[in-house]
């Protein structure tokens, strides 16, 4: 009796298992939720002072956060994936006073050579991305995917680091970005993992001034940058 039991609870668990993998094949449309972490390396194109490239630019990135949902149309091995995301990104901007600087007044004025650019932003992204599956075999996935993303920065946070009453923000070219993203995903079943790489087709532009400065003089400084960030998640197709 123990085996017949045995037997029928086997059945139909394959059963259930070739129904669910049948109807898996057969849904053409899916959305999903994820969340998870980015790491912010922005492309430093300029950083000047009154004209002139400040010296020993370097990066330092801090871990930010993710959270996001998107739909995805299915056709064979292709797949469309549009969606939106909310991303919060940190990072450090450190450098030096340019030594040909013809500032004697400001250097004269602020004690230290050194500083640091403290970057805090928040953003709306929205990417449209074209995906192949490069293995589809229930309950696994491979995919390959790549696209461009629009990027809305909603607030933006710029500290420096040495002394907080030096340079101040005047002024951002505009919060509105385009970026070109790519990535893989790989899951089981409904859970998934995706790693991108994200690199900003346009350029930002931040203007400072320097308070420190004596008057009548006013030193500014301008940033150029790019968005250049890797980012990883863990979500849940429906």
């Amino acid at each position: 009796m123990k085996k017949v039991c045995l037997l029928l609870l086997l059945s139909f668990f394959v059963f259930t298992l070739q129904s669910q993998v049948k109807n898996e094949k057969q849904k053409n449309f899916n959305f999903g939720l994820n969340l998870g972490f980015n790491a912010s390396f922005p492309i430093v194109n300029s950083l000047t002072i009154d004209g002139v490239e400040a010296e020993n630019v370097n990066l330092q990135y801090k871990v930010g956060y993710l959270v996001s949902a998107f739909c995805r149309i299915n056709m064979n091995r292709f797949f469309i994936q549009p969606g939106v995301s909310l991303h919060h990104s940190e990072g450090n901007i450190n450098y030096s006073l340019p030594d040909d600087l013809l500032l004697t007044d400001l250097k004269s004025a602020v004690p230290y050579s050194s500083e640091r650019l403290n970057i805090s932003t928040y953003s709306i992204e929205a990417p449209v991305l074209i995906g192949f599956n490069l293995v589809k075999e229930y309950p696994y996935s491979l995919s390959f995917q790549a696209g461009p993303k629009i990027k809305y920065t909603y607030s933006s946070e710029y500290t420096p680091g040495v002394n907080p009453e030096s340079f101040e923000l005047i002024n951002e070219n505009s919060p509105y970005g385009v970026n070109a993203m790519a990535g893989v995903s790989f899951s089981i079943w409904r859970m998934f993992f995706d790693f991108y790489y994200e690199y900003g087709i346009t350029q930002t532009t931040t203007d400072f001034k320097n308070q420190l400065s004596p008057l009548p003089y006013q030193s500014t400084m301008q940033l150029e940058n790019r968005s250049n960030k890797m980012s990883f998640s863990f979500g849940v197709l429906f």
